[in-house]
């Protein structure tokens, strides 16, 4: 935030990443604010102090990336801490909870940047924490209250705000209709000071806002049922034990599932709330108006149905319970898992014969033709992975269909990995998106979720020392495929650590010469007369992306433009990117020309501009014992030198990036 607060970048809210940006540190220093107990504006007495505003989930989702990472606790240890901070939290509205003083200068330096950030969006921020103050949130403890809990047999780690509610989705209503009045906008706009334009009109702020709500309210709920988590079996009882509870009447996945479908069927008719209801509706007649349905009911649709009990028969999540206990209710003692020994149903399913088997592929086909409702849409086929977990978990205890499933379930994080890891650094051939390689490779990605949930349990060790079980029941992975997760996690141990976002620290120094040399890294500055090294972060929190070296001679102003020249992208005809075949040796040419010209300045483009700076001042070549890089570079007539030190993982390093190649087949 401070980086972002300082920078030199100018932002421009209509473009994607820059956006991006924005809505990230404006939620740093939302939570900054929230955190403090100082008046908002002393000239402006009903805008009150910073923690009237606070608000628990905006503080957790906000600050839990960093201060998790900071920690440098165990990855055992982090679902814990996480709990604690949300608990810590959860205690802001307590007198005794203590406030931080603020930094004028940040404050002011932040809100400037800030004037860039759309007031529909700060206004959509500020409305729904205000919601969220008022209605409570929900999370699945909440919604077992009353039914005998989970029971051990599932976990949920993911509670929804109360804006995103069925009550609070009446109450964002009001202020979507609100912000078309001209001046609401900006009103009681705290996290400015107060001090936005009062008369600011948005014709299209109605329509944003409902749009970012209806998206934001899908992806809550989509990160809710993600977040649940079924147990694995770690024998025949607690299998028995909990197909039991799950083909209850009031089996906790089905009050979830009901309580979502609850909360997302935003046109129906509220709940009872008073006992006259009942009379009441006896006199409004029939309602014969057909709604428009919410993109929220669109994606949800077929939760509904599945939910939906019709002219006194079961709904079909009632029948898919009812499907789950057939496996405990066989006639014949050689199909009733009860009463079969573990190793008696192993050996059945390793033949794929037997009574029990014959049972549980009948059970199997009923329960996907029930699921095949959620093939469609973002959150259908969430919900089907999730239902079909308790048959799976069952499976995998038994050893039945585990390398099909494997294989079938890579095949998807396959093709995610063939849009992840292409592109310079990883090849020549155009530059690496880092968004995408960030949803495959960061924890909680495609990659970390797939060995978390379907392989983790067949592993030991960590990277780069991962590797197959001596004592596993299944070990048919093959080297290659075991080879490329430990070269992806130690990637993502540069890239990521433990945090959702790319951070990677490193030190740069730049050596004295006679003039002056002036380097701007993703936005961040140094210079040649500076006494000692400068900490930068890949990629900045500022936005900035490319790389400009720039001679100056003493009697210069010793500066560069506030902002820096316009970089070519990495993919014009520059000439900035070299495309030979041979990744790990080529060397990205600056836009500017080659390193033996005279020029006074030079350019590397794009989001990945540091790391061919760093190879045209000549790599790996030349590394100190103390993992510390000496880089050579021609500028102006004069020769520079640079030092570059990682301070955790070695990104600079390109092995790390051209070691990663996900194979297709994954099996021996």
């Amino acid at each position: 935030m401070r980086a972002f607060g300082t920078g030199s970048t100018v932002f421009n809210p209509n473009d994607p990443n820059q956006s991006e940006v924005l809505d990230k540190n404006f939620e740093l220093f939302r939570a900054y604010l929230m955190l403090s107990k100082e008046q908002v504006n002393p000239t402006l007495p009903d805008l009150g102090n910073y923690r009237n505003y606070a608000e628990p989930n905006a503080l957790y989702d906000a600050l839990n990336p960093y201060l998790i990472s900071e920690t440098k606790i165990s990855e055992e240890s982090t679902e814990k801490a996480k709990e604690q901070l949300k608990f810590y939290f959860q205690q802001v509205s307590r007198e005794s909870f203590p406030g931080i003083k603020l930094e004028v200068t940040l404050v002011e330096a932040v809100r400037k940047k800030l004037q860039a950030y759309p007031a529909w969006a700060r206004y959509y921020k500020n409305e729904t924490d205000r919601i969220s103050r008022e209605v409570p949130s929900l999370d699945a403890e909440k919604m077992l209250a009353g039914n005998e809990g989970d029971r051990g047999v599932l976990t949920s780690n993911h509670t929804v705000k109360g804006v995103y509610t069925f009550n609070g989705y009446k109450k964002m209503l009001e202020a979507i209709e609100a912000s078309a009045t001209p001046g609401n906008l900006n009103k009681n706009d705290w996290v400015m000071g107060g001090n936005s334009k009062k008369d600011e009109v948005d014709p299209a702020a109605v329509n944003n806002i409902r749009k970012k709500y209806f998206d934001d309210y899908i992806i809550t709920w989509k990160k809710f049922i993600t977040g649940i988590n079924i147990k694995p079996y770690k024998d025949k009882n607690e299998a028995v034990n909990a197909l039991v509870i799950f083909s209850e009447p009031n089996s906790p996945l089905k009050i979830l599932l009901e309580k979502v479908s609850e909360q997302t069927n935003l046109s129906a008719e509220p709940a009872s709330q008073s006992w006259l209801d009942p009379v009441w509706n006896l006199f409004k007649g029939k309602q014969t108006e057909k709604k428009e349905l919410t993109p929220v009911e669109t994606e949800f649709g077929a939760l509904f149905k599945f939910t939906e009990t019709k002219e006194g028969k079961p709904s079909q999540l009632a029948e898919y319970g009812s499907s789950l206990g057939n496996l405990l209710k066989a006639s014949n003692p050689e199909a009733d898992i009860t009463k079969l020994e573990l190793a008696e149903i192993t050996s059945q399913v390793q033949a794929q014969d037997g009574k029990f088997v014959t049972l549980f592929n009948g059970v199997e086909k009923t329960v996907n033709g029930l699921l095949g409702v959620f093939n469609k849409g973002s959150v259908g086929p969430d919900i089907g992975i999730l239902l079909k977990k308790p048959l799976g978990n069952l499976s995998d205890l038994v050893g039945g269909g585990i390398k099909d499933r494997i294989k079938k379930e890579w095949t998807e994080v396959y093709n995610k990995s063939k849009t992840a890891e292409k592109g310079y650094p990883f090849d020549n051939e155009g530059e690496a998106d880092l968004k995408q390689l960030s949803e495959y490779l960061a924890p909680g990605g495609a990659l970390d979720k797939y060995f978390n949930e379907r392989l983790k349990k067949y592993f030991e060790g960590e990277a780069p020392n991962l590797k197959v079980k001596d004592s596993s029941e299944f070990k048919d992975f093959s080297d290659e495929f075991v080879k490329y997760l430990n070269n992806a996690f130690r990637l993502r141990e540069a890239l990521f650590g433990k945090n959702p976002t790319p951070s990677f620290a490193y030190e740069f120094k730049l050596q004295k010469i006679d003039g002056l040399i002036d380097v701007t890294i993703d936005g961040q500055n140094a210079k040649s007369d500076g006494t000692g090294s400068v900490k930068f972060t890949f990629p900045a929190t500022s936005g900035d992306t490319g790389v400009v070296m720039k001679f100056a001679s003493t009697s210069d102003s010793g500066s560069i433009p506030s902002s820096p020249p316009s970089i070519p992208s990495a993919n014009s005809n520059s000439g900035n990117v070299n495309t030979s075949s041979s990744p790990s040796t080529s060397k990205p040419k600056p836009s500017s020309g080659d390193s033996s010209s005279g020029t006074a300045e030079r350019k590397y483009a794009g989001t990945w501009g540091l790391f061919k700076f760093f190879e045209e001042g000549g790599g790996t070549a030349n590394k100190n014992s103390n993992g510390e890089y000496v880089l050579t570079y021609k500028l102006g007539g004069k020769n520079v030198t640079a030092t570059m030190k990682p301070s955790g993982g070695d990104l600079f390093d390109r092995n790390i990036f051209t070691s990663v190649r996900a194979p297709q087949n994954i099996m021996k």
